[in-house]
């Protein structure tokens, strides 16, 4: 959607699906998750914290810190 210059920002875009512009900032943060947490996600591989109540935190600078992942 931004990408493709259909929508300027992320406040358009809230604007657009009448939702909450943090929310929807949070839900586009997880666009950043690496290749193989996303797999390991939708291959339903992932450990059993790794819930979207925590991707929805903010990120730690090392990942590591956040959770240690064994996928």
């Amino acid at each position: 959607m931004l990408e493709d210059g259909r929508y300027a920002s992320v406040s358009d875009i809230a604007r657009a699906e009448k939702i909450d512009r943090t929310y929807t900032g949070d839900i586009l943060r997880l666009t950043l998750l690496a290749r193989d947490i996303v797999e390991a996600i939708v291959e339903g591989r992932q450990p059993a914290e790794m819930a979207l109540p925590l991707l929805m935190k903010p990120f730690a600078v090392v990942w590591g810190e956040l959770v240690t992942l064994t996928l």
